[in-house]
Formats: C-alpha cells, structure tokens, sequence
C-alpha cells in the first residue's frame, strides 16, 4: 500500500513540470525514486483515477490543451460557492510568499514568480521513506495549481486536493484488499465510512480556572486540548494503517477521516469511543465526552456529499442524548475516593486526588497543575510537540497525560526540550517544510521577552515600544463564522463533490489557525483598520493572546483598543479571503483584569450571540456586539441592543470619531498653542454631560444641550469660529435622528475610554 500511495502522490510529476514552465531536470531524482508498481496493482490505480475524474471532470472545468495551461490559474474555491451565477471570478496567485493569500481578479494577478531555487530545496528535501515530508512538501507545490487530466482543467479544484482525496480513496480500499472489490470497483458499493467526532464540554474545561496566572492556565489548557484531538485522530489513522491524507478536517472539537467500510467497523469505532471516554470519566468526570460515528457512503456518493454530512450530524446529535453505557454511569454515580479531602482549586473536581501546590494556588490535581506549569513552555512558537509513551526520566512538571484507543499504553503530551529520544510522535508548528507532521495553530502571544507567556496584568502595562492609552480594560473577543453547518452541507448546491468539501474545509482551517497569526502581527495586505485613525493610538503588534483559533470560530484577550482594531482587521481580510461569500459574528467584552475569566468567556459569548441576533437593512448576523451586556430593563422590554452593528454600518461610528478628532482637542494639557487656538476643547466631563443630554428625546434635554454648546468660549481665531459652528451643527444633525443618536453615543463612548483616567486600575 505504501508504494501505491507514493505512486498516486507523485504520478503528476509531468503536468506540474508543464504547468510551472520549469526545467524538467528538477524532477529527474524524485521521478527515479518512484516505485516500480505491479501491473495489477497500476490497473488497481489507473480503475480509482478514472472515477474521481469523472466526478472532479463533470461540471465545472475548462477545456484546455498542454500548450495554454501554464496560462491558467487555479479559480477560488469561493466562485462557485452560493452563487452559480457567477459575475466575478477571482484566481490564486502562484507567487506564494509567507503571508495570507487572497484570490485576486484576473487583471490583478500580475506576474507569477516561481521560486526555482526553492522548489528544487523542496523537492530534495522529500524523503520517500517519510510520508509526513512528502505530504508538506506536495502541498506546499500543488495547493494553488488546478487539477488537469485528458484535456479538461478543473475549474476551482488543486492538485493538491485531487492528490489528498484519492490517496486517501486508494489506502481506504487497500487496507481491506481482497480480489473482488480491489479490481472490480462498483460506482454504488459503499467500500468507504466517514468517520466524525465532536468533544463536548470544551468550554467548560478550557474556562473553569482560578484567577492565579489564569492566561498562563487559559492558553495552556486550550492548547492541551488542541493536541489532544490531533493526538486522538493520529491513533485512528494509526489503527487504519492510514496517513494524514485521509483527515479531512480537524479543529474546534471536531474531525472527519475517511475510513474503510470494514466488517466489524461498528465494534471497532464503538471500542475508540468508550476507551476515550473512560479515560475522560476518570480524569475529568462529565466535563468532557466525545460522541463518534460515521457514514457509510460510496463512489456515487462522492458526486455530492450533502447527505453523508446531513446524516452524520444526525448521528452524533442522538449520540450526545445517550452519553454513557452501563459500566461508565456506575464509575459517574460512584466517583473515586479523594484521599486529600480537597476539591482541585482549578478545575474544582472532587473525586481526583490534590495536593498542596506553590504558587499560592491551594490543592490542584496533577494535570491541571502539570498544565498551569507548562505555560511557560508554550511561549515560544518555533518549539515541536512532543507526544510519548515512557515518562521516565523526563521532567514530571512538563508532561501531562493523554487518553489513548490501545488498552494498558499510555500516551503523554511533554512540553519539556529533553526527551531523550522518546517521543513516539512529534509535531512541528507551522512549518511547512519540518519532516515530522504539520500542524496549523493560532498560537500568537504578545510578549514582552521572548520565552515570556505574558499575563493579564502584563497586557495593561506600557513597554518600551508601546505607550497604553486609557481606561485600563483587557478586551476579550469571541467570534465564529455564521450559518457554517449549513454552508458545508448546500453551500455549493449541485457542485457539493467530496474535492469541493475538503478544499473549503483546508482554507478555513488555514485561515483561523495559521493565517490568524500574520492579522496580530497587522500583516494584512491592506491598510490596518485604527479605530482613531492617529498613529499614536495605533500598535502594530497586537498586545493580545489568542487562546484558541479552531475552524471556525476564535477566542482572544488583550488590551481592549488592540482588540477592536484586530477584529475588524479579521473581519476584512476574511471578507476578502471568502470572495465576500462567508461572514461571521463577533461579541468583544472589556473587563477589568481581575474579573473571573469564566465570567469573561460567559459574558463576551452572550454579546456574540446578541450580534447574530441582529438585522441591518434585510442582513442578518455579520455583525459584532460591544462593551457589555444590556441591563434589566433592556432585556425585560424587548428592546434592541445600542452596542450593537453590522460591521459596515460600525463606519458611522467612526466617521464620527474622525470629525471630531478633527475639530476638536481633549487634553488641557496639550502644550500646541495652534490646536489651542484653532480647535474645541472637549473635555470628558462634557462628553458625559452630551451622552446624559442626548440620551431623551425631551425638548428641555435639547434646550440644555444648546445651552451647553452656547458656553464654550470662543479663542477669537477664524478657524476656530469656523471649527466651532461646525461642531455644533454636527451635534444638531446627529440628535436629531435616532439612528446617529446611537451612533454618537458609541463615538463618545469610545473616545472617553481612550483619554479616561482609571482610577480603579491605579488602585
């Protein structure tokens, strides 16, 4: 099975050539490297290709021959998506550098500069032997060229999918290998399973922390159960005698292999499933469960897969209704004996033995200790993950256990440099070139030394590059993509192949856990949102940390002003990443870094959902809730949320915040005797006094706010008269609309958070 997946990965050696336009010499070492198959088992593959050119062929490919198509380039896999009638289509650029990579009009594209020197590093990097190497390195080359065979080039689809999706076919078949279903392939047998898993109570797990170095503990347990899902997916295609090809996704809890149809695949998916949870029951109680299942599903299938995802996502509801066999409920209602007496000050289990722990933390349990303590090991980015299966000799503060499908062998996640030669697996972190296997993550952290995981309080401080402005606040945003379950399922309507499904699942991924890192470091490739448009007011480098960044959804904190400027920096280049097509729905909570980190999650969630509650002009949702929670009152009467906005209708806002910035000064002790003399002061306590006015419809309200406006004291200088008068008709023009009442209201807001003194910070 190894040689035929080598040759079903590196069988399009010439068209790359052809489509590159490069030497063919570059190619002559790896092409002898290819093995030698057996005319039976060349039939065996040459049978598999034609069926998947049939699917990927069908619809949607251009007729080309071998002289034009180093002229085409690869479609976005979004021009088809929700819209068949296409206006506009974007293409992939092939200069493929270290930064994120938007489909462009075909008048955009320019030149495309193809790195000879690295491409032949690429490709004498390969190690035959290594399929971990192999799989990066083919993708690295094949993600942005379209699949071509006998004459037609698909429209949207990479050789790199076709490449995944038939390696994974072929060793799905392969690995149940008998004469009458190798060589004889029915279209409408269901030779293949489409294996799903979705890790319930993450929430809870990653939340549920004290406040003692509760970054350090946030970041370390999101982290933790990260790996663990890529650890938990890595024994199953282990059990299958599989690769990583045959990951379809994985990320916020979830994943999708696709698994031969075997006999007994009942038994075997049931006995992974109790074995994880069992191991969940005894260390986390019912904090965490997995459900799993698959669907059985076939060639035809592969043509469109709605059903297959539409049925599997039945099956995993039914399985969270029915958590526990009889065996699990008996260990649930008669939980181990804690011989310490104390429930874990962190994770606040009781049936777990705790000890009594530095750091003033009180009694922990190991792993909750074990993770606090390995925060410090998760600062640096460039660091592998190790997983093994031996605990000696290894420091015990820097391994934490992990669950594993094979009875009486332990596996363990280490976060130490020593291992001794002892990891059984190791994982390298956004490096596309590392032999071992790749893992895209989100795992941006300001930092203020560069083996620093930094904390809350840390995150307030002024550094030597960045002078903090403001009301001292950690911002916390909460996002995730709306309608997603429902894009996978009908987003490409009639074009809903196997191919398109894995591609959008391989962008999104690669968008929220690698390309996330470049928007924190404000590498976007267009200009950076700055909520007050001053360079003053704007950090390059985010001062935030991203907890978690799964497929489809992000957690960060940082300081409130970084916060915002990042979410709509996120909110544009996804915008652009998607053609437009996909939106998604943020909430972003400031809150004083002391308060429970549970309660900031909570809350900053409430806010997202306020937001995919809202419609502006027939739009719903793709909108972002601010600042906090609506009181009592709001909620008792029904009535709309005011920190609530489509993220274009937030423009209002801050058209508001840069006129008055233009017209106005805010700090009496500004030395500049022009913006003295030319401009408003505008004091906070005024800004208070507007909000308080403007805040009624009441006549007397807007008789006072004139009276108000009448006080300020003019300097004498004809720009400041002409400032002035248009000050305050901008105030008259805005109150008098309901609309930019809410708006004003949000930019003074804003503005008062930028220059307020913050006395309970100080104190």
């Amino acid at each position: 099975m190894k040689d035929i997946i080598i040759k079903s990965i590196l069988s399009n050696i010439d068209y790359i050539v052809n489509f590159l336009n490069i030497d063919k010499n570059i190619f002559s070492d790896l092409k002898s490297k290819i093995p030698i198959l057996s005319n039976y088992d060349n039939e065996f593959l040459n049978n598999v290709c034609e069926k998947l050119d049939k699917i990927i062929l069908d619809k949607a490919y251009i007729s080309l021959n071998e002289t034009n198509i180093k002229y085409f380039r690869l479609k976005s896999i979004f021009t088809l998506f929700r819209n068949n009638n296409i206006s506009e289509e974007y293409y992939y650029p092939l200069n493929i550098n270290n930064s994120i990579i938007y489909p462009k009009l075909k008048s955009e594209l320019g030149e495309s500069n193809i790195d000879l020197e690295k491409l032949k590093s690429d490709l004498n990097d390969i190690d035959i032997n290594n399929i971990n190497s192999l799989i990066n390195i083919i993708r690295n080359i094949t993600s942005y060229i379209p699949y071509y065979s006998d004459g037609k080039l698909s429209y949207d689809i990479s050789l790199y999918d076709y490449i995944k999706i038939k390696s994974a076919i072929i060793s799905s078949l392969y690995s149940d290998k008998n004469d009458s279903n190798l060589y004889n392939l029915n279209d409408n047998e269901e030779y293949f399973a489409l294996l799903s898993a979705d890790i319930s109570g993450i929430q809870r797990f990653i939340y549920t922390i004290s406040s003692k170095g509760a970054l350090k503990s946030l970041r370390a347990r999101s982290f933790y159960l990260e790996i663990m899902l890529e650890h938990i997916v890595d024994e199953i295609l282990e059990e299958f005698n599989l690769s990583r090809f045959n990951l379809l996704y994985t990320g916020g809890g979830h994943f999708y292999i696709i698994i031969p149809n075997l006999d007994s695949l009942s038994k075997i998916i049931k006995d992974i499933k109790d074995k994880i949870n069992d191991w969940f029951i005894r260390e986390f109680s019912i904090d965490l469960y997995i459900a799993m299942d698959f669907q059985k599903f076939s060639f035809n299938d592969l043509k469109n897969t709605k059903n297959i995802f539409k049925f599997l996502s039945q099956k995993l509801s039914n399985d969270k209704q029915r958590r526990y066999n009889t065996e699990q409920l008996k260990t649930i209602l008669m939980p181990l004996e804690n011989k310490s007496n104390f429930e874990c000050s962190i994770c606040h289990t009781s049936s777990k033995n705790t000890k009594e722990r530095d750091n003033n933390l009180g009694y922990v349990c190991d792993i909750c200790y074990n993770l606090y303590k390995a925060g410090k090991y998760l600062a640096n980015e460039e660091d592998d993950i190790l997983i093994v299966d031996n605990k000696n000799n290894l420091n015990s503060e820097a391994i934490v256990e992990l669950p594993s499908i094979y009875q009486n062998n332990k596996k363990y996640l280490y976060f130490g440099e020593d291992f001794g030669g002892n990891a059984i697996r190791i994982y390298s972190k956004n490096d596309l070139k590392n032999k071992n296997v790749n893992l895209y993550i989100g795992n941006y952290n300001f930092k203020k030394e560069p083996s620093d995981l930094i904390s809350f309080e840390e995150l307030l401080e002024n550094t030597n590059e960045i002078n903090i402005n403001g009301i001292k606040r950690i911002g916390v945003l909460r996002c995730d993509v709306d309608n997603l379950g429902q894009a996978f399922i009908s987003g490409f309507g009639e074009y809903s192949d196997i191919f398109r499904t894995s591609s959008l699942s391989r962008h999104l991924s690669l968008f929220f856990k690698y390309h996330i890192n470049f928007i924190c470091k404000s590498n976007v490739g267009f200009n950076n949102f700055n909520l007050y448009n001053n360079e003053i007011y704007f950090n390059k480098d985010k001062k935030i940390v991203i907890v978690y960044s799964g497929g489809d959804d992000v957690f960060l904190v940082g300081y409130w002003l970084d916060v915002i400027n990042f979410s709509f920096d996120l909110r544009e280049a996804f915008r652009k990443y998607t053609n437009n097509k996909l939106t998604f729905s943020a909430g972003i909570g400031f809150f004083h870094h002391k308060y429970p980190i549970s309660k900031m999650a909570e809350q900053t969630g409430e806010l997202e959902e306020l937001a995919k509650e809202n419609k502006y002009n027939n739009i719903e949702k793709d909108s972002i809730s601010l600042f906090r929670l609506p009181n009592k009152f709001y909620k008792e009467n029904n009535n709309k949320f005011d920190y609530c906005f489509n993220w274009e209708e937030f423009n209002r806002v801050t058209e508001k915040i840069n006129k008055i910035f233009s017209l106005c000064y805010f700090d009496e002790e500004d030395n500049s005797e022009e913006t003295k003399k030319d401009k408003i002061f505008f004091s906070i306590s005024f800004m208070y006094r507007i909000k308080q006015l403007i805040s009624s419809s009441d006549k007397i309200n807007i008789a006072r706010l004139a009276y108000a406006l009448g006080r300020i004291k003019s300097t004498g200088s004809e720009k400041y008269e002409k400032n002035y008068n248009e000050f305050k008709n901008c105030i008259y023009n805005w109150i008098f609309d309901k609309n930019e009442i809410k708006y004003l209201n949000t930019a003074l807001d804003l503005i008062i958070y930028l220059f307020r003194d913050d006395y309970q910070y100080k104190n």
